[in-house]
Parts: C-alpha cells; sequence; structure tokens
C-alpha cells in the first residue's frame, strides 16, 4: 500500500470515529442536562479513549509534514499557501489535545472535545479534498521517495 492510500484511509477512519463519538458526546450532553450532573466516569473514559489516538494522529501528522509535504514542495508551483494552512491546522489540533489531555477532569473536557473533533473533521475532509490535485505532479520516483520516508517514520505503509 502507497503512504497516500495510507493516509487516506486514515482519513476515512478518523472521520468514522469522529461521528461515533460526536453521538456519544452529545449524548452525555443531553444526559448530564437532564439530570444535572457533573462529570461522570462515563464523560472521563471518552475523552481518555480518544487521548489514546493521539499518538496515531501525530505519526499521520508527522508523514505529511516529513515525507510528503517536502515531496510537495520540490514540484514546479507547488501550492504553498495549501501546504501552510494544513501545518497550521496540525499545530491548531496538537494544541487542542494537549488542552483536552489538561482538562479532561473537568465540566469543560466534553465541549472540548467537541471542538476538537470538529476541527480534526474539517481538516481530515480538506485533506483528502486538496491531496488528489497536490500529489498529481509527483513523479513515480518521488511516491516511493514518500512511501520509503513514511517508512522510516515508522508509519505501516
Amino acid at each position: 500500500m502507497s503512504t497516500k492510500t495510507a493516509l487516506s484511509n486514515d482519513h476515512r477512519t478518523i472521520l468514522a470515529k469522529i461521528q461515533l463519538l460526536e453521538r456519544a458526546c452529545l449524548g452525555l450532553l443531553r444526559e448530564r442536562t437532564l439530570t444535572h450532573v457533573t462529570p461522570d466516569q462515563k464523560t472521563t473514559q471518552l475523552v481518555e479513549d480518544f487521548l489514546q489516538s493521539k499518538l496515531g494522529i501525530m505519526l499521520h501528522f508527522k508523514v505529511e509534514e516529513e515525507a510528503l509535504f517536502p515531496a510537495l514542495r520540490s514540484v514546479p508551483n507547488p501550492n504553498e499557501t495549501a501546504i501552510s494552512n494544513l501545518i497550521e491546522d496540525h499545530k491548531i489540533i496538537m494544541q487542542k489535545f494537549a488542552a483536552l489531555d489538561h482538562a479532561k477532569e473537568t465540566g469543560a473536557s466534553i465541549d472540548m472535545l467537541l471542538g476538537l473533533l470538529k476541527d480534526l473533521s474539517a481538516h481530515a475532509k480538506k485533506e483528502e479534498q486538496l491531496f488528489p490535485s497536490l500529489i498529481e505532479p509527483l513523479t513515480g520516483d518521488q511516491l516511493k521517495s514518500v512511501d520509503d520516508a513514511a517508512k522510516r517514520l515508522g508509519y505501516a505503509v
């Protein structure tokens, strides 16, 4: 499997997880509103479970930033604005992960999780939309170099 395919699979997987997590979060918020209950074990577990996906998302971002984006920048007239925007998204998402990790014991954690899920979903959709046109100019050798760099980073290609 190529890095391009693996990254796209990651996007689809995270979007499916986000849909499930959003439904669970909204259910917990409704339950909390109806019962006027503070965060409980279910809330804490939901946040904790999502925080476990942080390492996979960090590796995904690292592969894009250290393997794919340098190759994209090597083509004539690269879409530097798009690449820079994607990198900025990565920074914002990772900051939100850190904030959520610090706030997981508070009542704000579900709201923070929903905000992170929204940003991560928008980012994955943006990449799925942009990648075909960004990757199209890459040659077979460049794509192989991306795959080799991704493997060196520990990404399953």
